[in-house]
């Protein structure tokens, strides 16, 4: 099987498992909400941030590891495989034992640390244990896992992590209706994620026979750039991961209940547009060292191309649909004023639009170049969040954050991409502010029937918002076939679907 339709059934095992977790999602925010109440919900979600804190215990090591396997995969290499593979798994089973004993440790001053009430201070402890011992028991099975993904065999693991994640959150809504609450919601996720990634090793081991955990010359010098992985790890880590740290501090841990349903929508659809780049990145490494740059530079016009436009149909629609949905789904009293909500879709478009470059740039393994851009976006994210959350609460926070990203990473990722690619970097921009502009008169064109959308049942709502979407894409696509990169992603896209 050629590597591109490794790639094809990757991105649709991916997909599915997504839109899995969407659904899901959808089911199971209200009922948390509704059993949990804003206080302990709230307290779900920022542990759910500060678990992300937890994973950087990983100090970057998946990454330098995949960086390494795609030389020796395309060499076919297995006893360099091997030896990379066994110094990483001997590195993570150490992290994961500090993650779990450290995590213990700091559990006891989690509830004076943010203030939380003293009822439920205990689940708070608990649940914490839970998800941080998940987090640690995956990294010590995390590194035969890198192979397949390297390998861009994904789809072979895939099904594990499709029903094992939603039937633990399953598990835990009916551990909810039976009057339980946090700790077997942080119980449910711990027991479902062991057994993913349990039967995921197995099933690797499986598919290559020759792997071994243990090599008498385990490979540590060709993960020497873990250090600076972890670095921009860490600075991409404090703009994304912060806000709820940072309401929950600044005005109140109940706050982030309704910031966290905005937020929540935003990974989501952030996360499932993500999915078709995140596995470009495997192919793309592997083009690196058989020195294929014009390739990549076709694929990476045409992905943004494609990112814009499908990114433009999405924002069209959530801006006027969000606020039905919402109503919908939790209730009015949750709905957040329009200004927050172009924010989010403002950080939406620069999320999915930059995310070719910093594909582009990881693959080469130019993570030490990545650090200033990185460096800049999480002081600029910090400061003016903290600043203006004071005076403009939950609009602050996401204002912060957008300034963030526009005033450093927007620019930054995109100028190092286009140095690899050896491309004129205003070449880029001239793109970018073609697909803007089309995206914004789009919007003019479909606003004209705002005074049809809405949705007063979920039917009339999601038929309406198809609608929406299906017109804003026909739109975008129709308004830039003069453009020689839509066409050629046009192109690319209908061989890739003949596969």
């Amino acid at each position: 099987m050629t590597k591109t339709a490794n790639a094809k059934r990757n991105i649709i095992f991916d997909l599915f498992i997504k839109l899995v977790t969407i659904l899901v999602a959808f089911f199971s925010i209200p009922i948390y909400l509704n059993c949990l109440g804003d206080e302990l919900f709230g307290a779900n979600q920022l542990l759910s941030q500060l678990m992300t804190y937890i994973n950087l215990a990983e100090a970057g090591l998946g990454a330098s590891l995949l960086v390494a396997l795609y030389g020796t995969l395309a060499n076919n290499d297995t006893e360099g495989s091997v030896n990379l593979i066994a110094a990483a798994h001997r590195i993570y089973n150490y992290i994961g034992i500090f993650v779990c004993i450290s995590a213990t440790i700091f559990s006891f001053f989690i509830g004076n640390l943010f203030d939380i009430a003293v009822e439920h201070r205990f689940q708070v402890q608990v649940a914490f244990i839970f998800y941080s011992c998940s987090i640690g028991i995956s990294l010590c099975m995390m590194a035969p896992t890198m192979l397949i993904r390297a390998d861009q065999k994904y789809y072979n693991i895939a099904a594990f992590f499709l029903v094992l994640n939603p039937f633990g959150v399953i598990i835990s809504i009916i551990f909810l209706k039976l009057g339980f609450s946090l700790i077997s919601v942080a119980f449910s996720v711990f027991v479902a994620n062991f057994f993913a990634y349990y039967l995921s090793n197995r099933r690797v081991k499986k598919l290559y026979p020759w792997l071994k955990l243990k090599s008498e010359h385990p490979n540590y010098k060709q993960l020497k750039s873990v250090k600076y992985v972890f670095i921009d790890k860490l600075l991409v880590v404090a703009v994304f991961q912060t806000d709820y740290i940072l309401i929950s501090y600044f005005i109140s841990v109940a706050a982030v209940s309704t910031y966290a349903i905005y937020n929540t929508f935003f990974i989501v659809l952030r996360t499932f547009l993500w999915i078709p780049i995140n596995h470009l990145q495997y192919g793309l490494g592997e083009m690196f060292y058989k020195s294929d740059l014009e390739s990549i530079r076709r694929i990476w016009r045409d992905v943004i191309s494609a990112g814009f436009i499908l990114v433009g149909a999405v924002c069209i629609t959530v801006y006027f649909q969000i606020d039905y949905f919402v109503s919908l789904w939790v209730g009015k009293e949750y709905v957040l004023d329009k200004p927050i909500v172009i924010l989010f879709l403002i950080n939406l478009v620069y999320l999915i639009t930059v995310h070719p470059s910093t594909m582009v740039v990881s693959a080469r393994n130019m993570f030490k170049e990545r650090v200033p851009g990185s460096f800049m976006e999480m002081s600029l994210n910090l400061i003016f969040s903290v600043i203006l959350m004071k005076k403009y609460g939950v609009f602050g926070a996401v204002l912060g954050t957008t300034i963030g990203h526009l005033s450093s990473n927007a620019w930054f990722i995109p100028y190092l991409a286009s140095k690899i690619l050896e491309i004129r970097f205003s070449a880029y921009w001239i793109m970018v502010l073609k697909y803007v502009l089309s995206i914004i008169a789009v919007f003019f064109i479909v606003r004209e029937g705002r005074a049809y959308y809405g949705g007063g049942s979920w039917f009339s709502f999601f038929t309406k918002s198809s609608i929406i979407f299906l017109s804003s894409l026909f739109l975008l696509v129709i308004t830039n076939l003069y453009s020689y990169d839509t066409r050629c992603m046009l192109r690319r896209l209908k061989a890739i679907i003949k596969l």
